[in-house]
């Protein structure tokens, strides 16, 4: 049970931190976010097939193992940084570029919410699998987007955007096992 309430809470924080960073394109989100389902349809489906006969459990299990943990810690510290810099650096036109990149946790929590419902039994699967949850997580990114196109979006929400995309990064690091940092 609380790895399903830690998956539904990765999850609504990342679909927060992507409908607030895309929501700052102007004019071109349907192109932006056709490549970012691109994306993580192709991160999926690796992510799936490499997985294909592991259980949720398992690659949560898996997740909190000491390379793959560290992995995930590095990866998600480098994008806060970015995001850190980019809001520095006043670089609004390029934040999507960081949205875009692998995301580890977002992606292992998509797999294994998929797998809560499906367990797929060969490669064939996994792929179809893995189109079926990133396309259910574009289109309601691109929903609450057109949802919300008609209101302007301000400098002050540009800058939250960016310190909430940098602050979901660092959220990661709420899942590394506190004994692999110390232990």
């Amino acid at each position: 049970m609380g790895s399903v309430i830690a998956i539904a809470v990765v999850l609504c924080t990342f679909l927060m931190r992507d409908f607030l960073v895309f929501r700052m394109a102007n004019g071109t989100t349907s192109r932006r976010l056709l490549i970012y389902s691109s994306a993580l349809t192709v991160y999926l489906s690796v992510f799936s097939i490499a997985l294909r006969s592991s259980t949720g459990a398992e690659i949560f299990h898996r997740l909190r193992s000491p390379i793959p943990a560290f992995i995930l810690l590095g990866i998600h510290l480098l994008l806060g940084i970015v995001c850190f810099w980019m809001r520095h650096a006043g670089r609004y036109d390029r934040a999507w570029l960081v949205v875009t990149a692998p995301n580890p946790l977002l992606v292992s929590s998509l797999a294994i919410w998929s797998r809560m419902m499906i367990v797929p039994l060969s490669a064939w699967e996994s792929c179809v699998l893995a189109l079926a949850a990133s396309g259910l997580w574009a289109g309601m990114l691109w929903s609450a987007i057109r949802w919300c196109s008609r209101t302007p979006v301000d400098s002050v929400e540009r800058d939250f955007s960016f310190e909430f995309a940098g602050i979901t990064n660092s959220f990661a690091l709420m899942f590394v096992p506190f004994e692999l940092l110390f232990g």
